[in-house]
């Protein structure tokens, strides 16, 4: 590929992403995507909150250009690209009609166990391994299935917990686009150090569809991702990750938590603060540090950049140890 073809793509997907976001903000008032600030809002007027489509479709369409099927029935850009327009989808109908947590948290859990669950108990039952060349003991014995099942239940609760997580940490302007996009450039270097140029491609794509949607969410905000956008990205970035751990991959879990590791923090902290007090934890609130250091004057600006710096700082001794 040329040097035009390396950097041609990436401007475009990024460009369309501001694009689309644009036509987003005069359209969402018309199908009743807009946020309108109530006492537990960081914003002061009505805003479009139909942002995250515009990450979600640049870059769908550029994985399906990009990333050649190889006739690989297996590859996990499939289950992931469908599955993450389920979790997109159910975003959407919480952000206009708004959905219980329950049958959100139940959607979530069931859409990662199929994702992760029929690729690779296909792949064993073929004889092709799954990811990672995963593969069952001839028996395929009862301790076997045991494993297996608390495995993918343990995945499965991850992938929405991520998803929930990124929804939690999307509260002031900009700051899980920023984060999204510090994660992306973490996870590419590691992932081409690792020897996964495509899995570095694959984020630095999802790094320019979502720089494309923070232009226009920079402070102060002209739309929203929602939870659309938010839900997406935590449940897109866990799937990435779980790919990424396998250990044909080589890249450790504690590499792949480091930069999202302020987001990790706020809201395992505060969640536990909420249940110690007896708070109803799926409640909506404004108590995270991120919320409270805004209240207390900083600007979403310097939060949001104080979070990706932080982000940035606990991955750099992965990024530079080579052992």
């Amino acid at each position: 590929m040329t040097i035009l073809g390396i950097l041609g793509f990436p401007a475009v997907l990024f460009l369309a992403s501001v694009a689309l976001t644009v036509l987003l903000i005069r359209v969402s008032g018309r199908i009743g995507l807009i946020d309108r600030p109530n006492h537990r809002s960081m914003h002061e007027k009505p805003t479009p909150r139909a942002g995250g489509i515009a990450i979600v479709v640049t870059w769908t369409v550029a994985i399906l250009i990009a990333v050649p099927a190889r006739g690989a029935l297996l590859s996990f850009y499939y289950p992931l690209l469908v599955s993450g327009l389920i979790i997109a989808i159910l975003g959407l109908l919480d952000d206009r009609y708004g959905l219980s947590a329950r049958l959100r948290l139940i959607v979530q859990i069931g859409t990662a166990a199929l994702a992760i669950g029929l690729p690779v108990g296909i792949g064993i039952w073929v004889g092709e391994g799954g990811w990672g060349g995963i593969r069952a003991d001839p028996a395929f014995g009862p301790g076997f299935f045991l494993k297996a099942i608390g495995l993918l239940a343990f995945v499965a609760i991850s992938l929405a917990w991520m998803t929930n997580l990124y929804n939690f940490m999307d509260g002031i302007d900009g700051i899980a686009a920023t984060q999204a996009v510090v994660c992306c450039w973490v996870y590419g270097i590691l992932s081409y150090q690792a020897g996964r140029p495509d899995l570095a491609a694959v984020f630095l794509m999802l790094s320019c569809s979502v720089a494309g949607f923070l232009v226009l969410n920079w402070r102060p905000a002209k739309i929203f991702m929602g939870d659309v956008g938010s839900g997406f990205l935590g449940y897109v970035l866990g799937f990435l990750g779980f790919v990424s751990v396998l250990p044909s991959n080589r890249i450790s879990l504690a590499a792949y938590l480091a930069p999202l590791m302020p987001f990790i923090l706020d809201t395992g902290i505060t969640l536990g603060r909420r249940f110690l007090a007896g708070k109803k934890l799926t409640e909506a609130h404004r108590e995270h540090f991120y919320q409270r250091l805004v209240q207390k004057g900083l600007s979403h600006q310097r939060v949001t950049l104080l979070y990706a710096m932080m982000g940035v700082i606990f991955s750099l001794p992965f990024l530079l140890w080579k052992g």
